[in-house]
């Protein structure tokens, strides 16, 4: 008897795993990195790694070098160690929104708190304003917060401590996207008027992802 071979395509184009690390690499600076192994079909699957570097201390606060690693270069505990505060826009309108190619994004040029990362050249690198744990924040939870904060004990938190997010209201075009942590270590997204001042942090760009590795399913 002739016997046609299994076609086996469940779970072709899915995750087989997903796994994500976090190293501080000592030099003010958190490296985040994605790895994800998806199931091509029955023989093989690709390796795709994301990366990209979040600084480990917010606008404002100085980093200090090991053996300190940490952001107390400046001022004190009273006001989070030099924490800065900056306007999403100097109006509550869109007035500071990017035109293209995503016009609820904050315009680097004309946005302070933009700014204030676009214009930051620390370690000689290129800086965005953005919510830096993006990639984490799966369905409406924001995972691995113990592992994130262990990077950022500096990090302001609770109510009053709010930071700003890269992303204005759809509806409303006064309001602007902040988020906080919270000292048992839950997270809170929340709106803003665009013209109030909130701590701003600073990401870098993503690394484009290699998925160029593709190895026989075990």
């Amino acid at each position: 008897m002739f016997l046609l071979p299994e076609l086996c395509l469940d779970g072709q184009g899915l995750p087989i795993s997903d796994t994500v690390e976090y190293r501080d690499l000592n030099n003010g600076t958190i490296e985040r990195k994605q790895t994800t192994v998806t199931k091509i079909d029955c023989l093989s699957s690709t390796t795709s790694i994301r990366t990209h570097l979040v600084k480990k201390c917010i606008q404002g606060q100085v980093y200090r070098p090991a053996p300190d690693n940490d952001c107390r270069g400046a001022g004190s505990a009273a006001d989070n160690w030099g924490a800065q505060k900056f306007q999403w826009c100097a109006s509550d309108n869109s007035a500071c929104n990017l035109l293209s190619p995503n016009e609820r994004k904050a315009d680097p040029t004309l946005s302070a708190a933009a700014i204030s990362c676009a214009a930051d050249n620390f370690l000689g690198k290129k800086w965005i304003m953005d919510f830096p744990y993006d990639l984490d924040f799966i369905n409406y939870s924001l995972t691995n917060i113990d592992r994130i904060l262990a990077n950022h004990p500096d990090l302001p938190r609770d109510a009053g401590h709010e930071i700003w997010n890269n992303s204005s209201n759809s509806a409303d075009d006064t309001l602007a996207s902040l988020f906080r942590f919270n000292s048992d270590n839950t997270f809170e997204f929340s709106q803003g008027l665009k013209s109030s001042y909130h701590y701003v942090w600073c990401r870098g760009e993503e690394v484009p992802a290699d998925s160029t590795q593709v190895a026989a399913s075990q």
